[in-house]
């Protein structure tokens, strides 16, 4: 990627001061965290773009992750080619409502890709760019999504100023990936 097209979190928070205040996007994970804790519940709206299933449901409650709704969340967010299901790891979810809340959404966000089984993930490095060996999807701990009515890189901007994990850009595909691993940025 040449130096004038990369993405750094200096720009990223540049970005946000420059232009994300009218929008709300001067949150940092701390407050993020505070604001999360402050709920007496936690509700998602959820659109696998694949399946076209749907799910809006209560996930956290009183200090609980409520597995019944996890398991349903898994469910919808399997992996599409295999059907296999694994678990995605709750604070996925606890960064959409943070993201969801951030551009006040209602519409569900849509889900591209969570879980992806060994085969599905070598199947789409086989295809196309930009899909890694050892993908976070396979752990349940990554998803692609876009949200409705918000352009995708005013939510890459708003993901990546949390660091709760990675980000990626996918302009051409249209969507925003976020991650539990180490903060990084990136760009296609």
């Amino acid at each position: 990627m040449s130096e004038s097209c990369r993405v750094t979190r200096r720009t990223v928070v540049g970005g946000l001061v420059a232009g994300g205040a009218g929008l709300g996007l001067g949150m940092t994970s701390r407050s993020a965290g505070a604001f999360l804790f402050e709920r007496h519940e936690r509700r998602l709206a959820l659109h696998n773009l694949w399946t076209e299933e749907r799910i809006d449901a209560v996930y956290w409650r009183d200090g609980e992750y409520l597995e019944d709704t996890l398991s349903a969340f898994n469910q919808v967010l399997r992996d599409r080619r295999t059907g296999e299901v694994q678990r995605v790891y709750p604070r996925l979810y606890d960064l959409l409502v943070i993201l969801r809340d951030t551009f006040r959404v209602t519409e569900p966000i849509g889900v591209i890709s969570a879980f992806r089984s060994p085969e599905t993930n070598e199947q789409l490095r086989e295809m196309t760019k930009g899909v890694a060996r050892n993908s976070l999807h396979r752990l349940g701990l990554a998803m692609d999504v876009r949200v409705e009515g918000v352009p995708t890189d005013q939510l890459f901007t708003a993901a990546a100023a949390l660091a709760w994990g990675g980000t990626g850009l996918y302009r051409e595909s249209n969507f925003v990936h976020i991650d539990l691993g180490p903060p990084r940025l990136w760009g296609v």
